[in-house]
């Protein structure tokens, strides 16, 4: 179980895990924290950054351990201690790590108007350490491949955002635009 030795490993970037059952049920420390979608300005470098030190849990040549649910709910804000962590490794797979920095992006096109993620879009991708390890046709590719998915994911389980974004098709453009504004 992918989850469990997440857990096992302790690291900074996860809750401490307080016990497990044979049938997969975990419990973890309770985090005074937020969710980062309710964040007025989440710090979007810092979030990068604790993506990457999640991709370098566990390396296989260009691949990594990779979250995949990039969704904001699972990334979280104690206040009190001044640190992000993430959560649900449910889906968590090796993989390569554009899967993860599209998906993470994704989720915010959707969510916001097109000016703040352009910022948004920037800070995470200019803040992701091993940006220059990112092969710019296959985060191209897993791009479109991720929107289908998403889209996919969204229809099936009835989750669409609460306020309808109309940047959201522009934004998706912007996450190319921008990924390649930073690496030329």
């Amino acid at each position: 179980m992918a989850e469990l030795s997440i857990y096992e490993q302790k690291q900074e970037i996860t809750p401490r895990l307080i016990s497990s059952t044979p049938d997969g049920v975990l419990e973890i420390e309770y985090l005074d924290a937020i969710q980062i979608g309710e964040m007025k300005n989440p710090d979007f470098s810092h979030i990068a950054k604790l993506l990457h030190q999640f991709h370098l849990f566990k390396t296989d040549s260009d691949r990594v351990m990779c979250h995949i649910d990039n969704n904001p709910r699972n990334y979280l804000y104690d206040a009190k201690q001044e640190r992000y962590y993430l959560i649900d490794f449910a889906d968590s797979r090796m993989d390569y790590r554009e899967w993860d920095l599209t998906g993470f992006l994704l989720f915010w096109a959707a969510m916001v108007q097109r000016e703040r993620f352009k910022k948004i879009a920037f800070d995470f991708l200019n803040g992701y350490p091993a940006l220059k390890l990112v092969e710019k046709q296959r985060f191209a590719d897993i791009l479109l491949e991720n929107i289908c998915l998403f889209d996919e994911r969204r229809k099936r389980f009835n989750k669409l955002e609460p306020y309808p974004n109309p940047s959201f098709v522009e934004n998706r453009s912007i996450i190319l635009a921008v990924f390649n504004e930073i690496v030329d």
